[in-house]
């Protein structure tokens, strides 16, 4: 599913625990990295444990079976995990589409991408399902800055 961007603040505080895995890509990388920590705080809760969080590369991912043991996996402690896939593109996007929909159980599957196309394939994947979501990360333009400003005073 695809969220408009004046719409993505609220879904992260509102509604991302409704779905299953979210995809963040853009050419603002801080803004990836605050998106992350958001989900990961809305997902594991405040005072979430380091260790259900399994962090993994895209890059180094030669087959699905990876991304679907980690994600189907169950912690000890019965805690939510979320699967951290960082480097995603074009190339992973048939493994993490393997993945989700495998995805037997309650953990939270977080890719990472940097600027996609509309046509990418993983983009494709994330925007044409309704329980996963594809955030976009843009740099701000001058009319997003002055909406900013207004918004802060």
């Amino acid at each position: 599913m695809q969220i408009a961007a004046h719409k993505i603040d609220n879904h992260l505080n509102n509604s991302i625990t409704s779905q299953k895995s979210a995809l963040l890509y853009g050419a603002d990388q801080g803004l990836v990295q605050e998106r992350k920590k958001i989900i990961i705080q809305k997902v594991l809760g405040k005072d979430f444990d380091q260790m259900q969080i399994t962090k993994l590369d895209a890059k180094n991912i030669k087959n699905s079976d990876v991304i679907v043991d980690q994600l189907n996996s169950i912690d000890l402690m019965m805690h939510k995990k979320i699967i951290l896939v960082e480097n995603a593109d074009n190339n992973s996007s048939k493994h993490i589409e393997i993945a989700i929909t495998n995805n037997k159980s309650d953990n939270f599957l977080l890719t990472l991408a940097k600027e996609l196309t509309p046509a990418s394939k993983l983009r494709k994947l994330y925007e044409k399902q309704a329980d996963i979501i594809s955030i976009p990360c843009y740099v701000d333009d001058a009319n997003a800055i002055r909406m900013l400003i207004i918004k802060m005073f």
